[in-house]
């Protein structure tokens, strides 16, 4: 039997409601009780219950079992340590992607990791104006462009398999697409950058550096795209030096020194 899809209008208003379950905790009241919080929003406690287990189980929230009282998940902590991390990324990114754009004239990104996915968090068009993929603002999974897969390379092996099989069950891979992205994440972490030829469907050619902060953990990439057309490997070869000094010494701003910390050497993916 095929499961009910809610109308809009019902899914809609699970979300207002699991929305607000977040705002009813505040550090003067870290843990409620479910009537606490179905009080609180106007829903009955089964409802209330019902969006918090479903919560828990994408660690939104917790439940401490001592009290049975619930509380905020790690997941509300990454998220906000996402949006004060990409603050200070776009800041240490932006002189040297202006000056990366007119050492190139192609369009230059900066990405920063969230969660299974990468965030174009700034972008300074070239003066080749292109359309791809990826563009500012926008959500991508880690196996799709030269963004992406750098830091997809840059994980440990059991995440890397995690989102692999995701992509799979999700239908973004298949069984051969998948052999061969293992085989480009292993090419990225011998070179260390990462490029695309077209592989897109807006047909964009980029490459990728791993920015790094001051534990050496890869938290971004810093990517050079434009249309595949124009792009040869000739060209590669001379945008990669001047990508990989801007992303270091955008590593560098962030606290990153590989003089003294050592670099985090991710499991090469099987």
């Amino acid at each position: 039997m095929r499961r009910r899809q809610p109308p809009n209008g019902e899914a809609q208003s699970s979300v207002e409601k699991a929305l607000r379950i977040l705002t009813c905790f505040s550090p003067e009241e870290p843990e409620l009780g479910v009537s606490e919080i179905a009080r609180r929003l106007g829903i009955g406690v089964s409802t209330a219950h019902r969006l918090l287990s479903f919560m828990i189980g994408e660690d939104f929230v917790r439940q401490n079992p001592a009290t049975a009282k619930y509380s905020l998940g790690y997941r509300v902590v990454h998220l906000a340590s996402t949006v004060l991390a990409g603050a200070n990324f776009r800041t240490a990114c932006q002189p040297h992607m202006r000056t990366l754009r007119d050492e190139t004239s192609e369009t230059v990104r900066a990405y920063i990791l969230a969660g299974r996915e990468c965030i174009c968090v700034e972008e300074v068009v070239g003066v080749h104006e292109i359309r791809a993929s990826g563009a500012f603002g926008q959500a991508a999974p880690l196996y799709v462009g030269a963004g992406g897969k750098m830091l997809l390379s840059q994980l440990p092996a059991g995440d890397v398999d995690q989102i692999v099989s995701d992509g799979r069950t999700q239908g973004w891979l298949t069984h051969a697409s998948e052999g061969r992205l293992r085989e480009e994440l292993k090419a990225i972490q011998r070179r260390g950058y990462a490029q695309t030829l077209g592989d897109t469907e807006d047909l964009a050619a980029s490459i990728a550096a791993p920015v790094r902060n001051f534990t050496g953990a890869a938290i971004g990439s810093l990517v050079i795209t434009g249309p595949v057309g124009r792009w040869t490997e000739k060209k590669i070869g001379e945008f990669v030096p001047n990508l990989i000094k801007a992303a270091t010494a955008i590593s560098s701003e962030l606290g990153y020194s590989a003089g003294w910390t050592p670099r985090p050497k991710p499991t090469e993916v099987k």
